[in-house]
């Protein structure tokens, strides 16, 4: 959203519909992830939705100068789909590999460990990085740019512990892809 607000200079009733269709797009994700998660198990949909983080980036990174609706809609579509989808695959992921009577406990402790965790590295290295940006007095559009392009290999080693996490009866992840071809 800061991208679109400070990149582009939109107002905030356009950046609300944004918005909207993220919030959209991660509930058309949660249905689809209804009928395949049970079927495909949680790794190849987890690696799936991660990926598109990546395309996420390369979308901003790619950004045109002018704003575009037809354009910048679409990374907005991705994050709502991909940020969906990870919270679902990582939950029946969760399910699947932690004992029945632990499950309350330990869920507990990973939503506040995460939330802090993931609170304290948006703060202190997403704020580091677009604080370290706006000293270079780039045009605004273009320190999102790079912005995206170092959070781009952030995810990238963060690809690492997600393809080794065991498969339990997880499908392979080409199989999962070819759904998306013949259904």
């Amino acid at each position: 959203m800061l991208a679109l607000k400070r990149g582009y200079g939109i107002s905030d009733m356009d950046a609300l519909v944004f918005s909207l269709i993220q919030f959209a797009a991660a509930i058309v994700i949660s249905y689809v992830m209804g009928m395949l998660s049970e079927e495909t198990g949680p790794k190849p949909l987890l690696m799936l939705f991660y990926s598109l983080l990546f395309v996420l980036c390369l979308f901003w990174i790619f950004a045109p100068a002018e704003f575009s609706w037809a354009y910048v809609v679409w990374p907005f579509i991705i994050v709502g789909g991909a940020s969906m989808g990870i919270g679902v695959a990582t939950t029946q992921y969760f399910l699947v590999t932690i004992p029945d009577k632990e499950r309350v406990a330990a869920s507990l402790s990973i939503y506040v460990i995460s939330g802090v965790v993931t609170g304290l590295v948006g703060i202190f290295v997403g704020g580091s990085i677009l604080k370290y940006l706006d000293t270079l007095h780039l045009v605004p559009l273009d320190t999102f740019k790079i912005y995206f392009l170092v959070v781009l290999i952030i995810l990238i080693i963060g690809l690492v512990p997600v393809y080794i996490l065991d498969r339990y009866t997880s499908w392979e992840l080409k199989a999962v892809l070819g759904l998306a071809f013949a259904p």
